[in-house]
């Protein structure tokens, strides 16, 4: 795996990305990812993506108000493609989580311990 990511060489030697990844605390393919999306340029949204491909689903939908979850889900929901509307409902609650996830149902436990935290990285937290 660590020579598809570029991360060593046909002798197994590090790579200068192979340095950048071993400085970052994540799963080298996400951390490819974050490495790749700098040097493209589009880092802050790649972050979005790394963060949801790490935590399970925010989204509750409690069996009472289902149509309810459903509403409120759908002014998240893009057709083109999940990890959109994960950054659709980032922009929406950046700086007001709790009680945006609650009014949202969204899992305020899942927010606040794993993806929308893992957001607030800036750009520059990977170098």
């Amino acid at each position: 795996m660590l020579a598809e990511l570029g991360a060593v060489d046909e002798r197994n030697e590090l790579t200068e990305i192979g340095g950048e990844l071993a400085r970052l605390p994540l799963d080298p393919r996400v951390g490819r990812m974050l490495v790749a999306a700098r040097a493209e340029g589009c880092l802050e949204q790649v972050l979005i993506i790394a963060a949801a491909l790490s935590v399970q689903d925010p989204r509750e939908r409690p069996l009472e108000r289902a149509t309810a979850a459903d509403e409120r889900h759908a002014k998240f929901a893009d057709e083109r493609s999940d990890f959109l509307a994960f950054l659709k409902l980032w922009k929406v609650f950046d700086g007001k989580l709790e009680g945006a996830c609650r009014e949202n149902f969204l899992s305020v436990r899942a927010c606040g311990s794993g993806a929308i935290p893992t957001l607030s990285l800036k750009p520059r937290s990977v170098r």
